[in-house]
């Protein structure tokens, strides 16, 4: 294990959101691990969604835009010099070169760290920013990316970047009540967008929603009448509003397991991957129910739970699942 982290230590590691392959030595040849990211953790829909772009293919078009939650590691960093935004576009080849300072190829991070890494790159003489980038350099001094695979279109790599641009989630719902995620992101230096076909408005990645208020969801039938929709291609496509709220306030709320499992649906890491001392329990709360362990933050207990409270239960498939009190 990596020792503590110190603002001493020179441990390259300590620099980087995550880490996708670690080679651990001890005699003989060495041997690679990679980190899979957990499934069924992360939110599909969310606030303040970035777009995030792979490369452009020429007169300013990005080959494919969608949306990011910029709190997850999922891009990397695109960084210009400030004045990036003021470049003329009337000529096609002027364009916006932005440039990196990975620390291994493939690196992702957060758009905090993006921004971070960014500033870090600055001088005297040349203050840089996260960027809504055009094409990328090799990285400045060399390093991990002075010779990243370039494809065979261009000069720079495909894989997504942050850019500064916003992105809308929309769903598309059939008259069945299935639901498809669509992502809207602003337009690209030439106008288009070419949002990939899983998360477009053509997409067919429908799957089932639990809907309130009695089970009403808009429906082509009625010309998708809600205020927020519109009838496209035999279904409606409407905005989204995100309302995060707490399931249960305590944990007499629960009533029992398969009430817990009835309501709570979305996804949780183990408490024991977060650092010592972030979650506390299992907790012994009186009137919780049978056959659900309750793990809480600090400053918050059995009394009051909050939104971060993570539920481990074994559900009716005799799998243990981790489920977040939202």
């Amino acid at each position: 294990l990596l020792p503590s982290y110190s603002a001493g230590n020179s441990f390259a590691e300590f620099g980087v959101d995550t880490v996708m392959t670690v080679q651990v030595r001890g005699g003989g040849n060495p041997i690679f691990y990679e980190y899979v990211r957990q499934p069924c953790v992360e939110q599909a829909y969310y606030d303040n969604a970035k777009r995030i772009v792979d490369y452009t293919e020429g007169d300013h078009v990005n080959r494919r835009n969608m949306c990011a939650d910029p709190r997850q590691t999922v891009a990397a960093e695109a960084c210009c010099e400030v004045g990036w935004d003021q470049v003329n576009f009337s000529d096609q080849w002027n364009d916006i070169w932005g440039t990196t300072d990975c620390k291994y190829q493939g690196e992702r991070m957060s758009y905090s760290s993006a921004e971070a890494r960014c500033a870090a790159l600055s001088t005297d003489s040349v203050t840089y920013e996260q960027c809504d980038y055009m094409r990328i350099f090799p990285q400045i001094g060399g390093g991990a990316c002075s010779r990243e695979p370039w494809t065979q279109v261009d000069w720079w790599p495909a894989f997504f970047r942050w850019t500064t641009g916003g992105c809308d989630l929309k769903v598309k719902v059939k008259a069945d009540g299935e639901i498809a995620i669509v992502h809207d992101p602003v337009a690209d230096f030439s106008g288009t967008k070419n949002v990939p076909s899983r998360v477009s408005e053509d997409t067919i990645n429908f799957f089932k929603a639990a809907w309130t208020n009695n089970g009403e969801f808009p429906t082509p039938a009625d010309g998708c009448s809600a205020a927020a929709c519109v009838l496209t291609d035999g279904a409606c496509i409407c905005n989204t509003n995100l309302v995060e709220s707490t399931v249960f306030a305590s944990a007499s709320d629960i009533g029992s397991r398969a009430n817990a499992l009835s309501m709570l649906k979305v996804g949780a890491f183990n408490p024991s991957y977060f650092d010592d001392g972030t979650y506390t329990g299992p907790r012994s709360c009186s009137g919780s129910a049978g056959g659900v362990k309750i793990y809480t933050k600090s400053g918050n207990n059995c009394n009051n739970l909050g939104m971060d409270a993570i539920f481990e239960i074994v559900n009716d498939y005799g799998v243990t699942v981790y489920l977040k009190n939202m």
